[in-house]
């Protein structure tokens, strides 16, 4: 019976160590691979694709920046949709979708199968 307690309160403590769910929506620097964001390496020109949500939703970058969208493994399919019609991701729901931005502008972008509910812009300069 006594091992079966300290069996129980060992579980209890690795469980209450590990954490919840979630995770954190870190999109900076990260020297390690145990920042919440499942296990991708996130740089200052990444942006994670979350459940419904690009976050960050805007990000600015200099000419001839390649942009990684990380996607995170949600309850559906996402993708990154540039409404230019200049590129698309298909639809994902792990993985990581790259483009480069070699001319300044302002690139808005969607996931097609949520529409207005899920957008971001990117703007070169």
């Amino acid at each position: 019976m006594r091992v079966l307690h300290r069996v129980v309160i060992a579980l209890a403590v690795a469980s209450i160590s590990c954490g919840g769910g979630g995770g954190d929506k870190t999109t900076s620097p990260s020297a390690t691979n145990n920042d919440g964001t499942g296990g991708m390496m996130t740089t200052p020109y990444s942006v994670g694709v979350f459940d419904n949500e690009f976050t960050p939703a805007s990000l600015t970058v200099a000419i001839g920046t390649t942009v990684t969208w990380n996607f995170h493994g949600s309850y559906s399919a996402h993708n990154v949709t540039l409404d230019n019609g200049s590129g698309t991701s298909g639809d994902m729901m792990t993985g990581a979708y790259t483009r480069t931005f070699n001319v300044a502008g302002t690139y808005p972008y969607r996931c097609s199968i949520h529409g207005a509910a899920m957008t971001g812009t990117i703007i070169g300069q």
